[in-house]
């Protein structure tokens, strides 16, 4: 019938055929040919089955050396097949694999816990379906989460204080420039509001400093009066000084002693020359004393500033170098040991943690140490190191900024330890736990 394999049913009539056209001798033979040729199943080269079925028709002809060499290519083609699917199962299993990976650190990168639930399951759900663990791809992928969120945080800080100390430094120096209230005021409304309380300082002492100059400029109207610096100097072994620089360091707290000294000094010679009616300062004199005396006050106003700029960068500084400490625990190694150790003890609490989250578990103890040392944190999880006075306690409730938080407790298994028992039990295997048998017996049990 058409379309239908004939082959094998004419393989015997084919074999009769040729036995009787063999007995006709070389005539016989050439007539042959051509009839199996017609009857010759269709072949596929790369189909297993028609090279089988062509063997097969080689074998009922008769023709033993065909029908081995179409045995032996179906053999091969079998054998690239089933390499191929093997390859191919293997490339689709890789790809889903990346896809749930990548799905995972999306979600991980989202922040949403939801979304990071989900995709744990469908990793864990992928893992068992193709019999491995993608649990240490998801940690290392989280680990690398948080030293990029850590690493971006802490980079942030340094820029935000490079640019709080340029914004600080060009304030004070236009603070220190001005020579009246109402510029001063001007400035301090425009302040940012990142350096409004340093603004407000400097405000004070720029207004402190051009007030003193005002009320001087009252009292010499008399030309026969020269007063002294605004600040009063104080003697201190034989010298004097100022006293508002003495926390300054001590080249510049030379430096402005020795001006306010020399200043003092040419002050009371003049001073003196007036009032023994020597003769009248003249206004050129008068006007250079009061120009190296508003001089000096500004640069003792401006160190004053340059100290507070400097103690403000070194506060940025520490926090920078605290976070780092910070950044440094998240990914500290533990020992198998401590990991093991603290897996035990969080099963003893009734939770049920893997040995990654075991070790997660120890450094987020470790991170949370580390910010109780911190004196406070806002709710920017920016360290505040000039809250607590020297020797003071630490706050026991200091917050740990979002980044560095990466070990949450796990819901606790509420079963009762009997029935804990009791579920163990049930799959066969026997425990002797202190429940049921003193220490001692249980210890000689272990001995033995």
């Amino acid at each position: 019938m058409a379309g239908q394999d004939v082959s094998a049913n004419l393989g015997g009539m084919l074999s009769q055929i040729g036995g009787t056209l063999g007995s006709m001798g070389q005539a016989g033979q050439g007539l042959m040919q051509p009839i199996m040729t017609s009857f010759r199943p269709q072949l596929d080269p790369n189909s297993v089955e028609s090279l089988q079925r062509q063997a097969a028709f080689q074998g009922r002809i008769g023709d033993t050396e065909q029908a081995r060499l179409f045995t032996g290519q179906a053999l091969a083609l079998e054998e690239r097949n089933r390499a191929e699917a093997e390859k191919q199962r293997k490339l689709a299993e890789g790809q889903e694999r990346v896809k749930a990976l990548n799905a995972f650190r999306n979600a991980v990168a989202s922040g949403d816990a939801n979304a990071i639930a989900t995709a744990r399951a469908n990793l864990e759900a992928v893992g068992q379906t193709q019999g491995t663990s993608l649990l240490p791809q998801a940690a290392a992928i989280e680990t690398n989460e948080r030293q990029t969120k850590a690493a971006a945080a802490t980079e942030a800080a340094a820029v935000e204080a490079l640019r709080l100390d340029n914004l600080e430094a060009g304030m004070r120096a236009a603070f220190n420039a001005v020579d009246s209230i109402e510029k001063a005021d001007t400035i301090l409304k425009n302040a940012p509001a990142e350096v409004s309380e340093q603004a407000a300082a400097a405000h004070k002492q720029v207004v402190d400093r051009i007030t003193s100059q005002q009320k001087r400029a009252e009292e010499e109207r008399n030309l026969r009066v020269v007063l002294p610096p605004s600040f009063e100097l104080v003697e201190q072994e034989g010298k004097l000084v100022i006293p508002s620089i003495a926390d300054l360091e001590e080249p510049v707290r030379n430096l402005l002693n020795g001006m306010a000294q020399r200043l003092d000094a040419d002050i009371k010679a003049a001073n003196e020359d007036a009032a023994n009616g020597k003769s009248i300062i003249p206004q050129a004199t008068r006007d250079a004393l009061r120009r190296r005396r508003n001089d000096l006050e500004k640069d003792v106003t401006g160190a004053l500033l340059k100290k507070a700029d400097d103690e403000a960068k070194a506060k940025r500084q520490e926090q920078i170098t605290f976070r780092q400490k910070a950044q440094d625990e998240l990914v500290r190694n533990y020992s198998d040991t401590d990991v093991e150790e603290a897996q035990k003890d969080l099963e003893a609490q009734g939770y049920t943690v893997t040995l990654t989250e075991a070790e997660n578990y120890l450094r987020q103890e470790a991170i949370n140490r580390l910010f109780k040392t911190a004196p406070s944190v806002d709710d920017d999880g920016v360290v505040d190191l000039d809250a607590l006075q020297a020797g003071e306690d630490s706050k026991k409730s200091t917050a740990v900024p979002p980044e560095f938080q990466i070990f949450t407790f796990p819901d606790k298994d509420e079963r009762s330890t009997l029935q804990k028992v009791r579920d163990i039990a049930e799959t066969g295997v026997e425990v002797f736990t202190d429940l049921f048998a003193p220490r001692y017996v249980t210890d000689r049990i272990g001995e033995d």
